[in-house]
Order: structure tokens, then C-alpha cells, then sequence
């Protein structure tokens, strides 16, 4: 079997996406008073973009062989239940990451006021150095792969139907 151009892309795109969720979740310090630079994750979600490229080229070059010709209507159901699922894992787990925001926020100065519930609610909307845990971890870095190999799927099945017509 030879190593194809495709099969490094998408190699490549899935392992550099995946360093830089890790990188990305590392970032994110549940413990009150920290010191910040301001989020650095914003950088790599720029980057992302390009790379989702990379991947989604990678799995429409790479869905031609025959193991995913036998599986494809099975994935074109089976991926976007996935990625509706672990959307909702997320929401779910939010509340959780909430919760232990809160207890750590106690322990470290000792009570907890509506003022802090607040604060803490304030830092776990939007795109904040707190939310970093919670948009890249390994959950989110399935469905992002979930998500662009069921994006290469439409266009393989776009392209065949194009093909036909």
C-alpha cells in the first residue's frame, strides 16, 4: 500500500487540529486570580479554518476507496447524530463546569456572593479564557471530525449526484 498525498494532508490537518485543541484546553485555568495574556485560543481558531480545509479535502479524496463506499449511507446518518450528541454533552457538561468554577471560587476566597454567581456566569458565556476547557477538549475535537468528515460526505455525494445528472 502506498502513502498517498491525500492520506498525509488529512493526517497532518487531523493532528495539528488535534495538538491545537490539547494546547487550547491546557489554556483554560479553573482557579480564580489567575494571570492572563488575553485568550490566545482566538489564534488557533483563525488557524482552524484553513486546516478544516485541509481535512475536508483529505476525506473527500480519501472516501473514494472502497471500505467507505460500503459505509457511506450508514455515516451520512450515523455523524450527524453524533455531532447533535456531543453538542448536547457539551451543554450538559457546561453546567457541571459551572458548578465546580463556583466551588473553586469559594475555597479560594472563602464565600460566594450573587455578585460572583454573576461573575462566573459572565465568564462562561462568550468566547472567554474560562470557556476554553469547554470548546476544546476531547468531545469537541470528535465532533469537529465527525463534523468534517460528514461535510466530505455531502460533497463526495454532491459530486456523484453531478456526475449522474
Amino acid at each position: 500500500m502506498r502513502i498517498r498525498i491525500e492520506h498525509i494532508l488529512l493526517g497532518s490537518g487531523l493532528l495539528l487540529s488535534a495538538i491545537g485543541f490539547t494546547f487550547c484546553h491546557m489554556l483554560a485555568s479553573p482557579r480564580p486570580s489567575y494571570s492572563s495574556m488575553g485568550n490566545v485560543a482566538i489564534f488557533f481558531v483563525g488557524m482552524l479554518v484553513p486546516i478544516t480545509g485541509v481535512i475536508v479535502y483529505g476525506w473527500v479524496k480519501v472516501l473514494g476507496s472502497a471500505f467507505y463506499l460500503r459505509w457511506k449511507k450508514g455515516l451520512l446518518v450515523l455523524l450527524p447524530i453524533h455531532i447533535v450528541g456531543a453538542v448536547w454533552w457539551q451543554i450538559y457538561s457546561l453546567d457541571g463546569y459551572r458548578d465546580m468554577l463556583g466551588e473553586n471560587y469559594e475555597a479560594f476566597y472563602g464565600s460566594m456572593d450573587a455578585g460572583d454567581e454573576q461573575y462566573i456566569l459572565d465568564i462562561t458565556q462568550g468566547f472567554h479564557n474560562q470557556m476554553n476547557s469547554q470548546f476544546f477538549n476531547l468531545n469537541t475535537w470528535l465532533a469537529y471530525v465527525s463534523m468534517t468528515l460528514w461535510v466530505a460526505l455531502m460533497i463526495s455525494v454532491v459530486m456523484k449526484l453531478r456526475k449522474v445528472t
